[in-house]
């Protein structure tokens, strides 16, 4: 698997196995299907023609093992995202805050 990660070079490649994965492949991403396919991530049939091109004869689908490396591909992404990073640097914050006023809190209720 971390193999097949790392022939990809640009950072959108997650989303073309997510969309390969979750609705079947399309005609401009069948080189993608072929990798997934041959790794056993889904089950089918795509065959190179001799100009390089790809065809597809058939498309059952994902197997569980691509199950498992979907959740994995959605995961990355979405810690990836600038959302997630947000989303920790103000739960990083609020918890950095909250205990400052805990400490304040404290040393209010010790003088009285």
């Amino acid at each position: 698997m971390k193999k097949m990660l790392k022939n990809k070079s640009n950072d959108n490649w997650r989303s073309t196995y997510i969309d390969i994965l979750r609705n079947g492949p399309q005609e401009e991403n069948l080189k993608e299907a072929k990798q997934l396919i041959d790794k056993g991530y889904a089950t089918g049939s795509i065959h190179m023609m001799a100009d390089r091109s790809f065809i597809i004869q058939a498309w059952m689908g994902i197997t569980l093992d691509g199950e498992r490396f979907l959740e994995d591909l959605e995961t990355q992404e979405y810690k990836a995202s600038v959302k997630y990073r947000i989303l920790l640097f103000i739960g990083a914050f609020a918890s950095w805050f909250v205990g400052m006023l805990s400490s304040i809190f404290l040393e209010i209720y010790k003088c009285t």
